[in-house]
C-alpha cells in the first residue's frame, strides 16, 4: 500500500524513548569531525536514574564512550555519550552521507618562505 510523506512522518521510530547503545570505542578512534552538539542528560524519574549512574560510571571506569542511536525532532540519530565531570553528555554525531568531503575545497599550493 503505498504512503505519503505525511503518513511515512507519523509512524513511531523504533527509538523513540530510548537511548539505544550500539558499541563502546576509545574516544581517540573517532574523528571531530563527526561531532556536533553536545548536550547533558538526566533519568527522567526514579526509574531511569540507576541505569544512568550505571552507565555513566562504566564510561568512567573503561575510559570509552558509547555509540548510540535515538530519535531527535521525528529522526534516528547518531550520538557519542561520554562523562564531563559527573555528567553524562550526548554528543550529536554526523552520519556518513552528512559530512561532506574536503576533496576540492583546499586553496592551491603556494611557495612559502621560512622566516629569516
Amino acid at each position: 500500500m503505498p504512503r505519503n510523506d505525511q503518513e511515512l512522518d507519523d509512524l513511531p521510530l523504533p527509538a523513540a524513548k530510548a537511548i539505544d547503545v550500539q558499541a563502546f570505542v576509545p574516544e581517540d578512534r573517532l574523528d571531530a569531525i563527526r561531532y556536533g552538539k553536545p548536550y547533558c542528560l538526566q533519568g527522567d524519574g526514579a526509574v531511569a536514574t540507576k541505569p544512568h549512574v550505571l552507565l555513566r560510571e562504566a564510561l568512567k571506569r573503561s575510559d570509552k564512550i558509547a555509540i548510540a542511536e535515538f530519535a531527535w525532532h521525528n529522526r534516528e540519530r547518531l550520538g557519542a555519550l561520554r562523562v564531563v565531570g559527573d555528567a553524562t553528555v550526548l554528543q550529536l554525531m554526523h552520519w556518513d552521507d552528512e559530512i561532506r568531503s574536503a576533496e576540492g575545497i583546499a586553496p592551491k599550493r603556494v611557495e612559502i618562505s621560512e622566516p629569516r
